[in-house]
């Protein structure tokens, strides 16, 4: 008798990035497809984050003499040896789930078309992977290498941006059109896809919201470098939230805990808390599941900030990119009915007794969202493999 072949899935996504988010996102997908019983594989296609994956980032001359003026010689030093350690913990991160290996993207551009007997289905997604200032050019994240368009699978998508380029849209529409089974992740993609092909696109969770606690626990480093003695408020940004120090430096006054700032800046103590450069997917996950308090303009952070149910606090971002950045957190919030957490610019800073959010109700919502979300990916992947 002829074994019975299982059936694959091809993931094309944003999976060499140096981003949290990035990286444990396609870890949550490949492991959800996984459960339902079909062999995942992530497409290396894209060069997308492979440089920085591969390389250890190296400051420019001025960065360097600037540092040298300042006298923080040692403390640029020591900052290089822990960017060394944060792309070496990434990269171990990916190598043992089988997300990419050390090795240059695998498959060449051009030969994609060429592998579409192995699959029978491909899903772009999750993250920005239809943002045209990430993507440039490259159409694979539309499935435009899939000649058979039932194969086609588009999980949680996002544009990233809040009005992306009219010419762009033009361009991208009658590939997004041919993706039978589509969904994304905020509210203001959907109607952005209404808008270029005529048909709502499903919402559905992020694949990191995919997974429960219990799961996460078991993917965080369990034994952390970083010490969680004290209760210590979280502060992971992206760029310079305008309120973020101010934040910070008011919930250290009204709760004692000290802060620790998981960024790329310099090493050391800020006035304001610690600094921690180093940490990989692993230790990112130990970090909010043991903080007291998140305060972020991240969406992948105010994800897990959900997932271990953590007072948070969100700091809009500010500049061109905020309403899209922004849209991206609300949107999620707006989902599961969270109010009061954002910090807008002019607003008053929390007492001690806002701090506390009541997760019951909370729970409820994202349960029912989650089976959602993995009943239509679920109904997806039959579809497009039978």
């Amino acid at each position: 008798m002829t074994p019975v072949r299982s059936k694959r899935v091809a993931i094309v996504t944003f999976h060499r990035a140096l981003s949290y988010g990035a990286a444990l996102q396609v870890y949550a997908l490949k492991k959800q497809v996984e459960a339902h019983g079909y062999v995942c594989d992530v497409l290396d296609a894209n060069q997308i984050g492979y440089r920085l994956s591969r390389n250890i980032p190296i400051s420019g001359l001025r960065s360097f003499l600037r540092s040298v003026v300042r006298g923080s010689l040692l403390e640029l030093l020591l900052s290089k040896r822990a960017d060394t350690r944060r792309v070496l913990r990434f990269r171990m991160f990916a190598e043992e789930h089988g997300i990419y290996s050390g090795q240059p993207p695998q498959i060449d551009h051009q030969d994609l078309r060429l592998i579409q007997a192995k699959y029978d289905a491909f899903i772009t997604g999750s993250d920005q992977v239809w943002n045209p200032e990430i993507i440039g050019e490259d159409f694979s994240f539309f499935l435009d290498f899939v000649t058979d368009d039932k194969k086609k699978i588009a999980y949680a998508a996002s544009f990233g941006l809040a009005d992306p380029p009219p010419a762009y849209l033009q361009r991208v529409s009658g590939l997004i059109g041919a993706i039978p089974h589509l969904s994304v992740r905020e509210m203001q993609a959907t109607r952005i896809v209404e808008r270029i092909v005529g048909r709502r696109a499903h919402v559905v969770l992020d694949p990191t919201l995919l997974l429960t606690t219990e799961h996460w626990n078991n993917v965080a480093h369990s034994k952390s470098h970083h010490g969680h003695q004290r209760p210590y408020i979280l502060s992971f940004s992206l760029g310079r939230p305008p309120r973020m120090q101010e934040l910070c430096r008011h919930l250290r006054n009204i709760t004692g805990f000290r802060v620790v700032h998981l960024g790329y800046g310099n090493l050391g103590h800020r006035p304001w808390g610690r600094v921690i450069r180093d940490a990989g997917p692993r230790e990112f996950l130990d970090l909010v599941a043991n903080a007291a308090i998140v305060v972020t303009n991240s969406f992948h952070a105010t994800t897990f900030a959900l997932i271990y149910e953590k007072p948070f606090f969100i700091t809009p971002t500010a500049g061109a990119s905020a309403l899209a950045r922004n849209s991206r957190i609300t949107s999620i919030l707006d989902v599961l009915n969270i109010h009061d957490r954002v910090l807008e610019a002019g607003a008053s800073l929390p007492t001690e007794s806002d701090i506390d959010i009541f997760y019951e109700p909370i729970k409820a919502r994202l349960n029912t969202e989650r089976e959602r979300s993995l009943n239509l990916l679920r109904s997806f992947l039959s579809e497009s493999s039978t």
